[in-house]
């Protein structure tokens, strides 16, 4: 498997240049406005792009792009609190920037992770712990502090029935639509109208799927739905979905 193919093959648009050190096997991408450059290790990517290539090129790509366009921008976290919001990314999402700092994170399920990230407006910087350092507070008031500024942005969603199933689509396309599955107030208002039990999905970083299921055959549907949305997402993050009970969420396997 070429990896760089299939990463320069989704990189190509951006104005990075592209350098392959074949005795360390490590791939660097670099910003030619800003001269910083992400470098990644491909002997330690090859078991993600072994499990799911299109989905393994998606992840890192979009990790890349974010990275450098961010660099090329100057930008404190001081005085700028309320653009400090949370996202979620899969467990197999880098850990660490191009110069090897790491991100601020916070567990979240078996699959998912929490980051931090300060919003720039048509991109966004990924927080790591240099970058965390002058903002003066602790990591559980990072956390809280970007809890409360994605419980400021407006929200909405799309309904859809099938088979006696109702489906809610939050996919507002804002970069972190995903994200509010961490809004347990939004979470438990969807709770108490539905009747039947809460499924919860985020397979991509722009859609929350809701799911008031009713019968055995809404599973099966939503397998289906998180699929696509899966396969078809720029930042993939899960297959699994989760049932949610009483503030927390349980990962549920659906046999087809």
């Amino acid at each position: 498997m070429d990896i760089k193919k299939l990463l320069d093959e989704k990189l190509a648009k951006n104005n990075f240049t592209t350098s392959l050190d074949i005795e360390k096997n490590v791939l660097r991408y670099t910003n030619k406005e800003s001269g910083k450059g992400v470098d990644l290790d491909l002997n330690v990517l090859k078991p993600q792009f072994d499990r799911n290539s299109a989905s393994a090129a998606l992840e890192i790509s979009y990790y890349v792009e974010q990275s450098l366009m961010a660099s090329a921008q100057k930008k404190s976290l001081i005085g700028n609190k309320n653009q400090i919001f949370p996202v979620i990314r899969s467990s197999s999402f880098p850990k660490i920037n191009s110069n090897g700092l790491e991100f601020v994170t916070k567990e979240h399920t078996a699959e998912t992770v929490i980051y931090y990230v300060l919003d720039l407006g048509s991109s966004y910087r990924l927080i790591d712990q240099s970058f965390f350092a002058e903002a003066g507070m602790t990591e559980e008031e990072l956390h809280y502090q970007s809890i409360s500024n994605l419980e400021e942005i407006p929200t909405s969603f799309k309904k859809d029935h099938l088979a006696g199933n109702e489906f809610y689509f939050f996919n507002k396309n804002d970069g972190y639509d995903a994200s509010r599955i961490l809004l347990n107030s939004l979470l438990d208002l969807m709770k108490s109208t539905f009747t039947g039990t809460m499924a919860v999905s985020v397979p991509h970083q722009d859609v929350l799927i809701l799911c008031d299921i009713q019968n055995d055959y809404g599973y099966s549907i939503l397998a289906d739905m998180n699929m696509k949305f899966f396969t078809n997402g720029q930042v993939p993050i899960t297959l699994l979905s989760f049932i949610y009970h009483k503030n927390e969420l349980e990962p549920i396997y659906i046999m087809k």
